[in-house]
């Protein structure tokens, strides 16, 4: 997700989904059937939403996400319970990212590091 849009994540999700294929081979993960996409798309657009809704509720970044030399090591937001699933070691990165991409207004791959 370093160089992704995340925000239109879901929109690109739909698209392969009605290319109406039989087996998906994710980036990460065994192959599945197409009802993968169906999963990632509501994970994505629920920690999307998630993050918008606790920075309209002024959360920072460091309100939601604990560093560790800089790097994202967990996550203080909470998804549903039946996306579980989809939450794992990444988690507290992709926070971060959907924030940064949220507050600079532009999606996470033009975003510019800090160096």
């Amino acid at each position: 997700m370093l160089d992704a849009n995340i925000r239109n994540w879901p929109k690109a999700l739909r698209a392969a989904r009605n290319l109406d294929v039989e087996i998906i081979l994710p980036g990460h993960g065994p192959p599945a059937s197409a009802t993968l996409l169906a999963g990632q798309i509501r994970f994505l657009e629920a920690i999307h939403q998630a993050v918008e809704v606790e920075m309209m509720r002024g959360k920072t970044l460091v309100d939601l996400v604990q560093f560790d030399e800089g790097v994202p090591v967990a996550a203080s937001l909470r998804l549903p319970p039946d996306l579980n699933e989809w939450v794992g070691h990444r988690f507290p990165g992709q926070v971060h990212m959907i924030y940064e991409e949220i507050s600079q207004g532009k999606p996470h791959g033009d975003i510019v590091a800090d160096d």
